[in-house]
C-alpha cells in the first residue's frame, strides 16, 4: 500500500473513533433508509415510464385497427355506389343511397375515435386525409345517385332520349370519383 493512502485511511479512522458506537449505527441505519427510499422512488418512476409506453403502444395498436376498420366501412361505400349505378328503379336507389349513409356514418364515428387516440401530428395528418377522402366519395355518391334519380324520372316519364345521355354521366362520375384504394404497382384504379 502506498504510504499517502495509508495515511487517508489512518486519518479516518482517527475521525470515526471519536464517535460512539450508537451515532455510528444511527447514522448506517438512515443512510440505508435513505438508499431504500431512493430505490423505491426509482421503481416507481420506472414503472410509470414503462406504464406510459405501453398505453402508447396500445393507443396506436387500436389506432391501427380502427384504420382497418374505416377502410372497411369505405369499401362498403364502395359497393353502395356500384349498387346505387346499377339501380332502376326509386326504391333501390333509395336503399343504396341508406347503405352509403350507413357506411359514411360508421367511417366518420371510427375517423372520430381515432383523431382521440391519436398523439402525433403525422397520424392526424392520416387521419384527416382519410377523412377528406371519405367526405369526397361519399359527395361524389350524391351526385351520381341525384343522376339515378333523374333517370329513374327520365324513364318513369317515357323519355329514353335524355337516359343514355345521363347514363354516361353517371359512369364518368364513377370512374372519376376519388379514391384512395388504387393498386401501386399498375397505378390503375379499382372498381368502384
Amino acid at each position: 500500500m502506498r504510504p499517502q493512502f495509508a495515511k487517508y485511511r489512518v486519518a479516518m479512522f482517527h475521525v470515526l473513533s471519536r464517535f460512539k458506537i450508537s451515532t455510528k449505527l444511527v447514522t448506517a441505519a438512515l443512510g440505508g433508509t435513505f438508499f431504500v427510499a431512493i430505490m423505491i422512488a426509482s421503481q416507481v418512476a420506472g414503472n410509470a415510464s414503462i406504464e406510459r409506453g405501453l398505453g402508447s403502444a396500445l393507443d396506436q395498436q387500436e389506432i391501427a385497427r380502427l384504420a382497418i376498420a374505416a377502410k372497411a366501412e369505405a369499401r362498403q361505400m364502395q359497393v353502395a355506389v356500384r349498387d346505387l349505378r346499377l339501380a332502376k328503379t326509386e326504391t333501390e336507389i333509395g336503399a343504396a343511397e341508406e347503405r352509403l349513409a350507413a357506411g359514411r356514418r360508421a367511417a366518420d364515428q371510427l375517423c372520430d375515435d381515432m383523431r382521440g387516440r391519436a398523439a402525433s401530428t403525422e397520424s392526424k395528418a392520416r387521419i384527416a386525409g382519410l377523412q377528406q377522402a371519405i367526405d369526397a366519395y361519399a359527395a361524389g355518391a350524391k351526385r351520381i345517385a341525384d343522376i339515378r334519380l333523374r333517370i329513374a324520372g327520365e324513364g318513369a316519364a317515357g323519355r329514353s332520349a335524355w337516359i343514355a345521355t345521363m347514363e354516361a354521366e353517371a359512369a364518368d362520375l364513377a370512374r372519376n370519383v376519388p379514391c384512395r384504394s388504387r393498386r401501386r404497382s399498375t397505378g390503375r384504379r379499382t372498381e368502384s
